[in-house]
């Protein structure tokens, strides 16, 4: 009997370390794509309801001031003597 000095010597099967090699390669991209696609998409979730917050309140904000620029006395062309009156008494002006 002869001592092998405690590990194998034989040789490694090429095949089957380089297949694992290229499944664990594999993996590993995979999971990379994986989490930029979710990250991303996140983000553009994020982002959008951001967006839509502010773009909610300037639309309101917006809004409030034509309804008060529509219901307020104020002079269109002072030298022309035109002045702006409210639509509501425009309307009735018109009726009469």
């Amino acid at each position: 009997m002869t001592s092998t000095g405690g590990y194998d010597r034989s040789e490694p099967n090429g095949f089957r370390v380089n297949l694992y090699i290229i499944l664990t390669s594999l993996l590993l991209i995979g999971i990379f794509v994986l989490s930029t696609f979710m990250y991303k998409t996140f983000i553009s979730i994020e982002q959008d309801h951001f967006l839509e917050t502010k773009t909610r309140s300037w639309a309101t904000t917006y809004r409030q001031q034509q309804q008060d620029e529509l219901k307020s006395y104020k002079w269109s062309n002072k030298s022309k003597g035109l002045v702006q009156v409210p639509i509501s008494d425009a309307i009735d002006r018109l009726a009469q």
